[in-house]
């Protein structure tokens, strides 16, 4: 038994996609926050969360919980011990993705300078300490890259939606 935020969310999308490559079935049961999640877990109530590694952390700290995978790209700097899926030989990769958007009537010109604008603010030292802080999996995609992100998202997205039962097939 899974324990998850939203019956839509991320972290549902999460044992979905280890369900689909493991060939396993869950019962996800969703809480009002991470922090819910996790502490359904401490508790023995559930068998484990799909929740962020910062809500948790603390539990992770105080020997609590153990983070058994991340499902980020690379490691996660804050448990380097810990493999991703895709080294346990799962190829999933879903992290919680950020972006900036801006109306589609704005010049080329002006939208490639706030891409300018951003890129330089993702390298920045501010931007590493707090992505650290944050316990952040940092990656940059600028607007041609995101776009096709986004695009092989909302196929999976669709797919996974569709398989919960949330939405209809067409």
């Amino acid at each position: 038994m899974a324990s998850v935020t939203s019956p839509g969310g991320s972290g549902r999308l999460l044992v979905w996609l280890i369900e689909r490559a493991a060939g396993t079935r869950y019962k996800a049961v969703s809480f009002k926050s991470g922090g819910d999640a996790i502490l359904q877990v401490m508790g023995g109530h559930t068998h484990f969360t799909t929740e962020n590694v910062s809500e948790g952390y603390a539990a992770v700290e105080g020997r609590k919980l153990r983070v058994l995978a991340v499902s980020s790209a690379q490691r996660l700097p804050i448990v380097p011990d810990v493999p991703t899926l895709r080294e346990l030989g799962y190829d999933i990769h879903i992290g919680t993705g950020r972006g900036f958007a801006i109306p589609a009537g704005v010049p080329k010109e002006a939208a490639a300078h706030m891409e300018t604008i951003l890129e330089r603010i993702h390298k920045s030292a501010a931007w590493k300490e707090y992505s650290e802080k944050n316990m952040f999996e940092n990656l940059w995609l600028g607007s041609v890259e995101y776009a096709k992100h986004l695009a092989q998202r909302r196929i999976v997205h669709q797919e996974f939606l569709q398989s919960v039962g949330i939405i209809q097939k067409p």
